[in-house]
């Protein structure tokens, strides 16, 4: 009975080492799994970040101080004004295609079926379809309030990452 039970014991201890080193490895592979996950989040959301930094270089050219029926009215009295800004925001249909995975889905949205209906598109011309400066003073705000969303958004996802 004693020689059995020396035998199971040195059967145990054998097995035992055999465990451990294959637990040490699993939870050593789970950890680098997790690792390697929560640094491709953080490069994703930096990513987001750079993408909203472009965005926010178009976007920072609309005037905010103004609401959207005074910025239509400052487009009708200055043509200058009015051609500038609709070149500078022209280039929302390139951040568009350049950033597609990662532009939130709001500010895509927008684009597509808010500011793209109002262009007469051609051969790399871009013109702001004629008795469309309300509905396009009206993009813009909105543009800058969901610019404004997207950016708080951001900013507490990246806080909670280092939290």
């Amino acid at each position: 009975m004693q020689n059995i039970l020396l035998q199971l014991l040195t059967v145990i201890e054998k097995l035992g080492s055999a465990i451990i080193s294959l637990l040490a490895v699993y939870f050593g592979w789970r950890l680098g799994y997790y690792s390697e996950r929560r640094r491709r989040e953080l490069e994703i959301l930096e990513r987001k970040i750079k993408a909203l930094q472009a965005l926010r270089e178009v976007v920072d050219n609309i005037p905010r101080d103004i609401k959207a029926e005074q910025l239509a009215e400052r487009m009708r009295a200055d043509s200058e004004f009015k051609k500038n800004l609709e070149h500078r925001l022209v280039r929302l249909f390139g951040l568009r295609r350049e950033l597609i995975p990662y532009l939130d889905e709001k500010i895509i949205f927008l684009i597509d079926k808010r500011f793209m209906p109002l262009f007469l598109i051609a051969a790399g011309s871009y013109d702001l379809k004629a008795d469309t400066i309300n509905a396009f003073a009206k993009c813009c705000e909105e543009l800058i309030i969901e610019t404004d969303n997207l950016e708080k958004s951001l900013t507490k996802s990246y806080h909670k990452r280092f939290k």
